[in-house]
């Protein structure tokens, strides 16, 4: 399966070569601002009119940012991939800027989705996008509450899985709440926004809001690190293969089209 894959690639001396009859290129090089906007500025010089040009930015690079310096911003946009590797994780957001056409983004929707992933459309652009906004504010706290000692790394990852199991049966946040509604169970998303209005600012005030990483917390984080169960004797390499080998599994239920071409 591997070679048949291999197969499909073709190496190429120059960038002309590359980019001879590309329809979506793909940049992928450092997350560097002016790196990103100096490759697509030559990308654009090499493509026919009708090409689309994305690039992999996580979100430290907005895409308005290499817009401005494109001859052709209305043909780009982000194509983020949300988890490593990137060839087993299907979801992937993509991220238009300002002057993006809407027909690009769901030219590229269509393509991901057509070969098995995931393609989540943003409005619009933000800092980090938006799965990287909601896991490392679950990031943040999972550090400050491990530096107080209130619980150990592997307690909390195993807590961490274990919890975002009912995210796996298509329940999200937002459908969550609906279900819960207010008090009695009852009354979907209006009840549940006014039960929690009531309820959550007494959580909200103990959470951790620092925007760098304290030297305690760090420190503690760290120390607590190094105990973890889950690590002991296990070589990152080894540690890697094994998550990608359950994620393989999660990634056959719920995206067979990546998968059925994915075999270990």
């Amino acid at each position: 399966m591997a070679k048949k894959g291999l197969s499909a690639f073709r190496a190429c001396k120059t960038i002309e070569e590359t980019l001879d009859s590309a329809d979506l290129i793909q940049e992928s090089v450092f997350e560097d601002g002016s790196l990103k906007r100096s490759v697509i500025s030559e990308v654009e010089k090499h493509v026919h009119s009708e090409a689309i040009i994305a690039s992999s930015t996580g979100g430290g690079v907005l895409p308005s940012q290499i817009q401005r310096a494109m001859q052709h911003p209305d043909r780009f946009l982000v194509i983020h991939p949300t988890a490593q590797p990137v060839y087993i994780d299907p979801v992937t957001e993509l991220v238009p800027g300002p002057k993006t056409r809407p027909e690009v983004l769901w030219t590229v929707k269509d393509f991901l989705e057509k070969h098995g992933k995931i393609a989540i459309v943003l409005n619009k652009e933000v800092e980090g996008y938006v799965a990287n906004r909601l896991y490392f504010l679950v990031w943040r706290e999972a550090l400050d509450i491990v530096s107080r000692g209130i619980i150990s790394p592997d307690d909390l990852d195993r807590l961490y899985c274990n919890w975002n199991l009912k995210w796996l049966a298509g329940v999200g946040p937002f459908l969550e709440t609906h279900l819960h509604g207010g008090s009695g169970g009852k009354g979907g998303f209006p009840a549940a926004l006014e039960h929690y209005s009531r309820q959550l600012p007494y959580l909200w005030k103990t959470t951790a809001t620092w925007e760098e990483i304290p030297a305690h917390v760090r420190r503690n984080a760290l120390s607590a690190a190094k105990k973890m169960r889950a690590a002991r004797g296990k070589s990152i390499e080894s540690l890697k293969r094994q998550r990608d080998l359950k994620r393989l599994e999660i990634s056959r239920l719920v995206s067979p089209k990546l998968t059925e071409r994915t075999r270990w």
